[in-house]
């Protein structure tokens, strides 16, 4: 096996201190992302709106914590819309 030359050794250095550096600031933007409240409730609310029917139904979120592996009961989730359904639609949008 052959050693690397010293040019190919100060590309190889180059690329892991870019990813280094890449991996860095995408560290950073996902601090001052996660502060921004208004951005995590909006996250949340699309992950558990995959159907971007721009509402969230006791169904939805049920099935939202199932597949993330969380049993929490229909009836739980119907109480958490109830909760934050200010208009008695029995959805939850993105204003509520």
């Amino acid at each position: 096996m052959s050693a690397l030359t010293p040019a190919t050794q100060e590309l190889v250095a180059q690329i892991i201190c870019d990813q280094a550096l890449s991996f860095r600031e995408c560290e950073i933007q996902k601090e001052v992302l996660a502060k921004n409240h208004s951005l995590v409730v909006l996250n949340a609310f699309c992950r558990i709106d995959q159907n971007q029917k721009q509402h969230i139904t006791t169904l939805d979120l049920h099935n939202f914590f199932r597949e993330n592996g969380l049993i929490i009961s229909e009836a739980d989730c119907y109480m958490l819309v109830k909760q934050f359904d200010s208009n008695g639609d029995g959805m939850l949008s993105l204003v509520e």
